[in-house]
């Protein structure tokens, strides 16, 4: 989406000065200014810092080099509501690319997208999606993050996963099927709705990676991205993220 997109940029980022607070508040004065509506929630800025996470929209720490930046927003038009996240990595002087170890987190996290877009098909009851994705993902040696806390040990250098996927409309969180574990406190009777055809989804998940510059601890990726449900599968609304932004430092 252009508005994440370009927030993620030096159109409004100064790395040492700008906070994430400040960049919650650019996105939506920017909002405002192309006549559109935030969608039901406020812009969250999440910052990872060689694996360590700093409050989301925090107001006190500014945006660093070899940091990583995720945005998790929507806009509304219409009457109708995105829910999108993109992720940044803020280049470090000298810099013209992410680390290695980084970009091979990213790949990572769109192998696992692919694969639970495969799955998801008109008729499948939601957990259903959800448990054939992290079947898979547990064979490529993945923990696996519920609802109500994570399957496994859980330490800042696990490779993990967690699937949390929704219906979007007229709400952010609409009312159909809900593609996660088939937890009734956490999601009601959502996770045994089937997905339906021509309805739009929110493909939404995380792929925690061990990154070898960072002393193996993870970074999380997160994915999400609005998509029409077809036989086929997900259509997205907009090209999905294929690789880092770059913020040149």
């Amino acid at each position: 989406m252009a508005w994440e997109e370009e927030g993620l940029s030096r159109v409004a980022i100064t790395p040492g000065v700008t906070t994430p607070d400040d960049l919650h508040w650019w996105w939506r004065e920017r909002a405002h200014d192309l006549g559109l509506e935030i969608a039901s929630f406020l812009p969250g800025l999440r910052v990872i810092r060689e694996g360590r996470h700093l409050e989301t929209n925090d107001p006190n720490e500014p945006i660093l080099p070899g940091d990583t930046l995720s945005i998790d927003a929507g806009l509304s038009f219409a009457g109708y509501h995105t829910d999108l996240k993109r992720m940044a990595y803020v280049l470090k002087p000298g810099e013209t690319e992410a680390p290695a170890g980084l970009k091979k987190a990213y790949d990572d996290a769109k192998r696992v997208t692919d694969k639970l877009c495969e799955n998801m098909r008109p008729g499948r009851l939601g957990h259903e999606v959800w448990e054939m994705t992290t079947n898979w993902a547990s064979e490529q040696g993945y923990l696996i993050g519920y609802a109500m806390g994570i399957g496994g040990v859980a330490k800042d250098t696990d490779a993990e996963v967690g699937i949390y996927c929704h219906s979007v409309g007229t709400d952010v969180h609409d009312i159909g099927a809900r593609t996660s574990e088939n937890n009734p406190h956490a999601f009601g009777n959502r996770v045994l709705y089937p997905l339906a055809a021509d309805n739009w989804y929110s493909v939404e998940l995380h792929i925690s990676t061990p990154v070898p510059e960072w002393s193996n601890k993870t970074v999380k990726c997160t994915i999400e991205e609005t998509a029409l449900l077809t036989e086929d599968g997900p259509k997205f609304l907009v090209p999905r993220q294929e690789e880092w932004l770059l913020i040149p430092s």
